[in-house]
């Protein structure tokens, strides 16, 4: 955790100098004013996120099954490469956050600047990265030549999607840190509705020309991305975040990037983890007794739990700032009832969903299959991941607080032991038992033991030790 004390205290005088409250403040008022205040915006601007993916494979079909295929297989290369510069935002969201919460608004400012010349140049990096060796990523993977061709084009094309996004992370992530989640939601609303209707102008519709092919996917991205960083920028001078002195390279502190970089590299392990290991089960799956059926019904129960997760991101997302701005003003009593208060409300979602999951297992799985042993398996995995749902909802808004005050060390942590010493292990030697329904249950025991391991944790209050330099005990903050 990088604590105040580990910032650079050339801007000391800086730092004290602006103390006008700030006009979105979490740390005063009602908490479940604040929580509303955070949650729907960021709701709106999950969902829309996710409607993007959709609209590419939507669109893809119309390029045939190799391209279907090439910008599939690409999207999960991307969404490697994206978690980095998403991971240092949450740097962003810890520090802009604490600093406002403080009334430190020109330390905010420069945090910003910081933060904004930071991800620019991860985006340039990763730029040159996935252009060099995005096809060799490729064949890594034992694809067929012609998608790996497709996708090589693909991706060379797409890296230029990775400036504006550095700057739309870092936009929104402060936004978030002062509160503004409405911002947010409308960049975001602006990207997603420039970004389908590019789909379908360039690739649907093939105007103005006749040849983008999967190309067409990624300029839409590309364009959508740039129009959502100037109107960004726009919204931006409206804010109090913005102070035009501060705005040039003079105002770059290495320190504080440092801050940003502590943060922000756990949290990219712990997603890149996830991801990694999910491609190990699927090497897992391709072992089983019927590996296609299996393959396919867990590919049919990710995009159906997906569903369920929106809330939850959304929760988790809403949570780290009022835990950042509590934390920055010393009000550590809010951020731990924040916490509890948004944890509460994303177990009682999800325990009525996984409820509804359960019951209507049979009934989904049918409506996405027409194979009865994809059927089968279908409802075996939404039916066991149904009963650790509410637990999932304990992980993520718990983590997501946790982020809020910097300490993104220990769900690192718990992520890799959850994954590599339980997931994959215990899936391995229950799928030769068990076949893919092995495999389900090693998910339900993963997720309740990360559960129960950030509560725990989450109740000793190590995290406020960490996030205020001084013990903080239970009865403090009950009282």
């Amino acid at each position: 955790m990088t604590d105040e004390s580990n910032d650079s205290e050339s801007l000391a005088a800086v730092e004290n100098v602006d103390r006008t409250p700030a006009s979105a403040n979490l740390t005063t008022g009602p908490i479940w004013r604040s929580i509303l205040t955070m949650s729907y915006p960021l709701l709106i601007s999950t969902v829309s996120n996710s409607v993007i993916g959709i609209a590419d494979v939507q669109v893809a079909k119309y390029l045939g099954t190799f391209s279907q295929a090439a910008v599939g297989v690409g999207e999960q290369v991307l969404f490697l490469f994206e978690v980095i510069i998403i991971s240092m935002g949450i740097g962003t969201t810890a520090l802009i956050s604490k600093a406002w919460g403080a009334n430190k608004v020109s330390k905010a400012q420069i945090l910003f600047v910081s933060s904004l010349a930071f991800s620019l140049f991860l985006g340039l990096i990763l730029f040159l990265l996935q252009y060099i060796f995005g096809g060799s990523i490729l064949q890594a993977l034992g694809l067929n030549k012609s998608v790996i061709k497709i996708a090589t084009h693909y991706l060379q094309t797409y890296c230029w999607f990775y400036i504006p996004f550095s700057f739309l992370v870092t936009l929104n992530a402060s936004f978030r840190s002062i509160g503004d989640a409405k911002m947010q939601m409308m960049v975001v609303l602006t990207v997603t509705i420039l970004n389908i209707l590019f789909d379908y102008l360039l690739v649907a519709l093939k105007f103005p020309l006749t040849y983008f092919g999967t190309n067409g996917i990624a300029y839409a991205s590309i364009l959508a991305s740039s129009c959502g960083a100037v109107f960004g920028l726009f919204l931006f001078k409206n804010s109090k975040l913005y102070n035009l002195r501060f705005l040039n390279s003079q105002s770059v502190n290495f320190e504080y990037i440092k801050s940003i970089f502590r943060i922000g590299f756990p949290a990219a392990i712990h997603r890149m983890n996830w991801v990694i290991s999910v491609f190990v089960l699927f090497y897992i799956f391709s072992a089983c007794c019927h590996s296609t059926a299996a393959i396919a019904a867990w590919s049919i129960g990710i995009r159906i739990e997906a569903l369920l997760f929106m809330p939850l991101v959304a929760l988790s997302l809403s949570v780290s700032p009022i835990v950042g701005q509590s934390i920055g003003a010393k009000n550590y009593k809010r951020a731990y009832e924040a916490t509890i208060k948004v944890t509460l409300v994303g177990v009682g979602l999800m325990l009525v969903a996984s409820i509804l999951m359960f019951l209507a297992a049979n009934f989904l799985a049918q409506l996405s299959s027409l194979d009865q042993e994809t059927i089968k398996y279908v409802t075996s995995y939404l039916k066991f991941n149904a009963v650790s749902e509410p637990l999932l909802a304990i992980n993520m808004i718990i983590t997501g607080a946790l982020q809020g005050a910097g300490n993104t060390r220990y769900p690192m942590i718990v992520s890799i032991i959850a994954n590599w010493v339980i997931r994959i292990p215990l899936a391995y030697i229950l799928a030769l038992k068990f076949g893919p329904i092995g495999v389900f249950i090693a998910m339900v025991v993963s997720t309740s033991f990360s559960a129960i391991s950030i509560a725990v944790y989450f109740y000793r209050l190590n995290w406020l030790s960490k996030a205020t330099s001084s013990l903080i005990k239970v009865n403090d903050l009950s009282g």
